[in-house]
């Protein structure tokens, strides 16, 4: 997550997340991270414009891609990982 938005609280679910015992980490990147992933078990993707929130659902025009193909799955569990490396636990 972005520090200034867990900072300000407004947008995030940090919290929620972390009193459930969830790892939740601050994006170590300078810019705005601005990934919408989803990875399920190295085969499936779900991504697109989607922000996977209640305003994306009702107010919002998005779009999602569901890619089925562990080789694509693997090129986004490559840049998640890189990503995650970067993270600031």
């Amino acid at each position: 997550m972005e520090e200034s938005q867990v900072k300000s609280n407004q947008g995030t679910e940090f919290t929620p997340l972390t009193e459930a015992g969830l790892p939740v980490y601050l994006d170590g990147n300078v810019g705005q991270m601005h990934h919408k992933v989803i990875i399920i078990d190295e085969q499936i993707v779900i991504t697109g414009s989607y922000n996977f929130s209640a305003s994306a659902e009702r107010a919002n025009d998005e779009n999602v891609i569901i890619f089925f193909d562990p080789q694509i799955a693997a090129q986004y569990l490559a840049e998640f990982q890189r990503v995650l490396a970067e993270a600031q636990k």
